[in-house]
């Protein structure tokens, strides 16, 4: 069952919110990517597994 019991978990969650849009700035410089292609790429890197919502068997 998911719960946010793990008290990293919100931190977690609220440090992607905050660096998406800081990757997306500081990229922008070479190449224009969209804010949410950085959203979706941590989404990703922090998948139910890290953030213990997941439980293997």
């Amino acid at each position: 069952m998911a719960d946010m019991d793990q008290p990293g978990t919100l931190v977690l969650i609220m440090a992607a919110a905050v660096l998406a849009p800081l990757l997306a700035y500081g990229f922008s410089r070479w190449l224009a990517v969209p804010l949410v292609i950085f959203e979706i790429l941590l989404g990703i890197l922090m998948r139910p597994d890290v953030l213990g919502w997941a439980s293997s068997g």
